[in-house]
């Protein structure tokens, strides 16, 4: 974070930077006054870039981690995203991924591409009737884990649509999903579990935490309202917890 560290906020203060501090930081980066709106559409773009990351209301801290992005590979995740876009975007929330996404973090690789469509609980059937509907093969609703390992055929056809509580940290623009969800429904969603075994929950958190920059104020409120916002933090390295959680 060079325009801090030129701002005389070096790794001996606080690791964390209230809005006040960093008010200061961008408008002396800026060489002149700045009203919130500019200020906001600068720290956001900050954090979009990993350079700052969020912990709290109005509090940051540095970052020199990456941010976590992806794109869709198989056929029929395309076709899945291309359609719940025109059909559903700023009307119903989804985000669409393949488990294969998971192999960025996991040491023993899934092998299968199934698709997961997350959508709040109250809109799942609707989506799941509308790709029956539009002609997808294999769509499972909410399938419990003996279904899972009937039905998904691991050809990269496979579709689950899978309930999530409103609220739930996805790009909303984009129909994706965030990292901060990915990292807390390792630890909670026992759907997304049937793809990796259990004993790679530790280091798959630790390899995001260590690796990419995340808004932690968003992990933290998705996680409590998971109820698994203890259990998430024992499995997260003493520093990265201490520094933003």
């Amino acid at each position: 974070m060079a325009f801090l560290i030129e701002m005389g906020y070096n790794k001996a203060m606080a690791a964390t930077l209230t809005k006040k501090q960093l008010s200061k930081a961008i408008q002396m980066e800026a060489g002149k006054p700045i009203n919130d709106s500019s200020f906001f559409a600068r720290v956001r773009k900050k954090t979009e870039s990993g350079e700052l990351v969020r912990i709290g209301k109005g509090v940051y801290a540095k970052s020199n981690l990456p941010v976590f992005d992806y794109e869709l590979f198989s056929q029929a995740a395309k076709d899945v995203h291309v359609f719940l876009m025109g059909e559903y975007l700023g009307r119903i929330e989804f985000a669409v991924y393949e488990v294969t996404i998971l192999n960025r973090f996991l040491n023993h690789l899934i092998a299968g591409s199934t698709t997961i469509v997350d959508v709040p609980k109250e809109f799942c059937e609707n989506i799941f009737y509308a790709l029956q509907d539009r002609g997808f093969r294999n769509v499972l609703l909410n399938p419990t884990e003996d279904e899972n390992y009937r039905y998904n055929h691991n050809d990269g056809e496979t579709i689950i649509v899978k309930g999530t509580s409103s609220r739930s940290p996805i790009d909303r623009k984009m129909g994706k999903v965030l990292l901060e969800k990915l990292l807390v429904d390792i630890v909670s969603d026992k759907r997304l579990r049937y793809f990796f075994e259990g004993a790679e929950t530790g280091p798959a958190v630790e390899e995001i935490v260590t690796s990419y920059s995340l808004d932690y104020a968003k992990v933290r409120t998705y996680a409590k309202r998971r109820g698994c916002y203890e259990k998430l933090l024992q499995y997260i390295p003493e520093e990265v917890r201490r520094k933003y959680l």
